[in-house]
């Protein structure tokens, strides 16, 4: 004969309505005290609770909850009992392999890498992509995880960037080089094949048409909501228009993609505009990332955009351990002249290397 259970999923769940009222809320030692069992019971027990409680969530509260998540799974981790995740994967592993290899490195070479530019948040951050960090034994065990996929481009619009790449700097024979190459190729242009492509073609018309004009707007003065819409809005609704049924620029904090747009051209543009942006930014990127820890994520990272004074960073933010690692991975400048423009077309490989990476978070 079987012993009936303690607890059923129905009891347990019964707990939650008045949980959040506990000082402290959700607290672990009144729900192992609510209902009788052996510790790896109630761990099991507390930690499926908690994820209902998170997945119903909103708002502050989602943050709160996962909070404790996180502080129980590092207990529970600590004292041997089973933490709350018990999905396992390769991306598990592969994160895992880091947290025990970064944890194995002089303490010294891993304080090197430490970024103090938002110790007001009260968390530690790592910045890779310092000069100084090119041979820290630290850095290159955070790079390959961190790291973003290759992604060739199509034969086409390869032979039409070196092209750009290697003529002289003027806008008429740019604008001639584009404009003849479609009706030079030797396959039938399709959008869905040649992303890439449309992607040089329109953003270098784009530009060269705002260097060609009377009053070239983006040599004068520009509030922040212009600036947007000559600079990073067609930039990146360009970059995902042939998947722009996955990825939907809406232009708020829209998942898998953050975007900041701090200051406008030659207005309210300056250095302290920007650091203030930033650190808005991490503070909801770091509360993000405790949730999706929370949720179940093995590497929990995010990528965001940030536009200021003509240039677009694109970076990411990814949460090992007790650090969390940024990126900076390429700056793109706006361009306003053709000389510009060249510098331009050289990142436009590493922008397709970053839409795969957000590509690839998608399917994942």
């Amino acid at each position: 004969m079987f012993k009936t259970p303690a607890a059923t999923r129905l009891s347990y769940f019964s707990w939650l309505p008045t949980a959040g009222q506990l000082s402290p809320a959700y607290d672990y030692f009144d729900f192992a005290n609510t209902f009788d069992g052996n510790q790896r019971c109630i761990n099991r027990w507390y930690s499926n609770t908690m994820k209902k409680a998170l997945e119903d969530a909103k708002g502050a509260d989602k943050f709160e909850i996962a909070q404790k998540i996180n502080q129980f799974n590092v207990a529970a981790a600590a004292c041997g009992g089973g933490a709350a995740n018990d999905n396992s994967g390769n991306d598990g592993a592969s994160s895992s392999s880091t947290d025990h290899s970064l944890r194995d490195t002089n303490e010294k070479v891993t304080e090197d890498l430490e970024c103090h530019s938002f110790d007001e948040l009260g968390e530690k951050f790592i910045f890779l992509d310092k000069d100084s960090t090119h041979h820290n034994e630290a850095a290159q065990i955070l790079a390959s995880p961190t790291k973003l996929p290759n992604k060739p481009l199509t034969h086409v619009c390869q032979l039409l960037l070196d092209k750009l790449a290697n003529c002289a700097p003027s806008s008429r024979l740019m604008r001639k080089l584009i404009r003849s190459n479609t009706l030079n190729m030797d396959e039938p242009f399709d959008l869905s094949i040649h992303a890439d492509l449309n992607f040089t073609e329109v953003m270098c018309t784009h530009f060269l048409n705002l260097m060609d004009s009377p009053r070239n707007p983006m040599q004068q003065q520009q509030m922040e909501r212009n600036t947007a819409f000559l600079t990073t809005i067609p930039i990146l609704h360009n970059m995902f228009i042939d998947c722009n049924d996955i990825i939907d620029m809406q232009w708020q904090s829209v998942i898998p993609l953050l975007v900041e747009l701090s200051g406008g051209i030659d207005h309210n543009s300056g250095t302290e505009k920007a650091q203030g942006d930033e650190e808005k930014m991490i503070r909801q990127l770091i509360k993000l990332l405790k949730i999706k820890k929370a949720e179940g994520s093995d590497l929990p990272h995010q990528y965001y955009i940030r536009y200021h004074d003509l240039k677009i960073h694109f970076e990411s933010l990814f949460y090992f351990g007790e650090y969390y690692v940024k990126r900076t991975y390429f700056e793109l400048l706006c361009p306003t002249t053709p000389n510009q423009l060249k510098k331009f077309v050289e990142r436009i490989p590493d922008l397709f290397r970053y839409r795969q990476a957000l590509l690839d978070q998608l399917n994942t």
